[in-house]
């Protein structure tokens, strides 16, 4: 199964950080790491997420994919804009 990775930049965790947490994720449940995408802040706009949401909907429907995000809050600042994302 593969995995794509989606961060946002926050002040508790460095982009590097989320990376890697997500590289661990992957390799002790036995995903593959398909892709990451990043937004460098709340600021800097959603292209890293359009550039995912792109990606998976431009895969195969053989196989299976999943997003793997670090928590809830990766998808928006309130719960409005995360529900609206999910």
């Amino acid at each position: 199964m593969r995995a794509v990775g989606y961060f946002r930049g926050r002040p508790q965790q460095t982009l590097a950080q989320q990376s890697q947490q997500f590289l661990s994720f992957c390799q002790k449940n036995g995903f593959e790491a398909a892709a990451t995408f990043l937004d460098p802040s709340a600021d800097s706009g959603s292209a890293g997420f359009r550039q995912m949401l792109d990606f998976v909907q431009n895969q195969s429907s053989a196989g299976f994919l999943i997003v793997v995000v670090p928590c809830a809050d990766s998808l928006g600042d309130g719960l409005t804009e995360v529900a609206r994302r999910m």
